[in-house]
């Protein structure tokens, strides 16, 4: 499996704002982890779970999770044996009662990413709804809502780009050479 060339995938994306994404990415890769996705990824996800967004998908047949700068992307394989490494999965995650219970989150959202303080990034399950919810564990509420994938895609680039310019985040370890746990 191992991690994504976005060099290689850059032709898909044709249009902004996945273009830009792409190309920003690549000129980040030391800062991020995403595992090489495909189509039976994809396959995978949207046979588990109701109402996927296009994009979400689309994106999965490329990008089947890992490290998003210090958002954690969940993935249909839970070890990578070429980069050994073990990875958050949607079942994992999506099917831990205990998890969801704590969280408070509602149901009919599942979970496709986390950021690093533990609010949980989620679609809805309602057809005709390709949203992307950022819920608040503390409040128990919804605290941002993207119209697309590809926005909410878009300002995770963004946030992970100022945090590195603000000396936040250091190059993943694995992407150096180096242990992850060093």
């Amino acid at each position: 499996m191992s991690c994504v060339n976005f060099e290689k995938y850059s032709n898909k994306y044709s249009e902004e704002p996945m273009k830009g994404n792409i190309e920003r990415l690549v000129d980040y890769d030391l800062f991020h982890c995403l595992l090489k996705g495909g189509m039976s990824a994809g396959i995978k996800v949207a046979g588990t779970y109701k109402n996927v967004p296009k994009s979400l998908l689309d994106w999965i047949a490329i990008c089947d999770g890992g490290q998003l700068f210090d958002t954690v992307m969940l993935s249909t394989k839970d070890h990578d044996k070429d980069i050994d490494l073990d990875f958050d999965t949607y079942e994992e995650i999506n099917n831990d009662t205990e998890l969801k219970s704590s969280m408070r989150l509602p149901d009919g959202y599942v979970i496709f990413a986390i950021r690093s303080y533990g609010d949980p990034i989620c679609f809805s399950t309602t057809p005709e709804d390709d949203k992307i919810y950022l819920w608040d564990c503390e409040n128990g509420e919804f605290s941002d809502i993207w119209e697309t994938f590809e926005d909410w895609l878009t300002e995770e680039i963004d946030e992970g780009i100022h945090l590195i310019a603000d000396d936040v985040l250091e190059p993943l370890n694995i992407k150096l050479g180096g242990d992850i746990d060093e």
